[in-house]
């Protein structure tokens, strides 16, 4: 009788953790079951996203407002080819009517790869670009962040960019007068200087070309794309070299060099190959059926030789001689290959007044 009831017991607790072995499997295949399927819902749902390019919600912050525009639930939907002006070095510019006031302002959404990923850094940089407000400088309005979507509200400049009104415009257009290209090289170094001066860590824009240079309805200049480079999340020569290789001929020398220190003299380069292009009206690099131009060497030999005001630009009309001379060896003082050797932004401006000046208060500085 005691191994019947030994046998019954041991028969009965096979079965229960056999019972209890079945209930366990079934129990986690259909956990399993669940987690698939929740995987699988949100894998739908990020492949979804990025095919729009765009997530449910984002981030919207306008520096100078309150209220929300319109556009916040789906901004691509104004970002279409029709809106496109331009395009640049970090992004595509649209021209876009923002809010029920109307009012016209650009967009710049951004290209994604290498740019800051987390909102709260992202932030931070923007927020520092914001407030760096000058008359010469395209005004920064706010931001529009997910991770797969960055959006740069700004001001619109109705006049377009210098690199249009210099090369790309037709035939019956006005070519700009001495007067208004003495105003774009005096405002765009005041902007500069700005940067320079009024920020520690000084804001370098490493990409000063007219493509870069605005103009509002009275042809004053706003320099656009400052301080970008900080929303890179490595920047290093490697970024710098491609990013900005198509900047042909604005690049300073010591961008090549792995052994200087990059600072604010690679902008006042560019800024000199700037005022080399105003005043002479041609690209800084021209290739011809058997000769490479060099703009600068060009203009720094012709200067050499007595020569340099065979190279301005016949198409702007008359022009005072003692104010283009001066600015023409500025303009090779900024370009020249030994960074120490080039004047500070603050410097460019003080010149340039003086230039300015009526004759009987002129100093010479050459």
């Amino acid at each position: 009788m005691f191994l019947s009831i030994s046998t019954i017991i041991a028969i009965s607790a096979a079965i229960f953790i056999l019972f209890g072995v079945i209930l366990i499997s079934l129990l986690n295949l259909s956990v399993r079951k669940r987690l698939a399927f929740v995987d699988h819902a949100m894998e739908s749902m990020c492949s979804s996203s990025s095919r729009s390019g765009i997530l449910s919600t984002g981030k919207l912050v306008l520096f100078d407002s309150k209220s929300s525009p319109d556009w916040i639930s789906n901004p691509e939907a104004l970002l279409n080819k029709a809106a496109e002006i331009g395009q640049g070095v970090f992004g595509t510019v649209y021209k876009v009517s923002l809010g029920s006031e109307a009012r016209m302002v650009a967009i710049k959404k951004l290209f994604t790869p290498n740019i800051i990923q987390y909102p709260e850094d992202f932030d931070r940089e923007v927020q520092v670009l914001g407030k760096a407000r000058h008359p010469n400088l395209l005004s920064l309005k706010g931001y529009y962040w997910t991770p797969q979507l960055q959006l740069l509200v700004s001001e619109y400049a109705p006049n377009g960019s210098l690199q249009a009104k210099l090369h790309e415009t037709i035939p019956s257009t006005p070519c700009l007068s001495w007067a208004n290209r003495f105003k774009i090289v005096l405002g765009t170094a005041k902007g500069l200087a700005h940067l320079h001066h009024s920020f520690c860590p000084p804001i370098i824009h490493y990409n000063i070309r007219p493509s870069n240079i605005l103009l509002d309805e009275n042809l004053n200049p706003k320099i656009s794309d400052f301080g970008l480079a900080r929303l890179l999340t490595k920047l290093d020569r490697h970024v710098i070299s491609t990013r900005f290789q198509s900047a042909l001929g604005y690049v300073a020398p010591e961008l090549a060099c792995q052994s200087l220190r990059i600072n604010e003299k690679c902008d006042i380069y560019g800024f000199g190959i700037l005022i080399l292009e105003l005043v002479t009206g041609r690209r800084p690099v021209e290739y011809g059926e058997d000769n490479v131009l060099i703009l600068n060497d060009h203009v720094r030999f012709l200067l050499e030789q007595g020569n340099v005001l065979d190279c301005v630009d016949p198409s702007m009309g008359d022009y005072p001689e003692d104010e283009v001379l001066p600015v023409l060896k500025l303009a090779l003082v900024c370009t020249s290959h030994i960074p120490s050797s080039r004047p500070s932004m603050a410097e460019v401006v003080q010149i340039l007044q003086v230039i300015k000046t009526p004759v009987p208060q002129r100093t010479e500085f050459f």
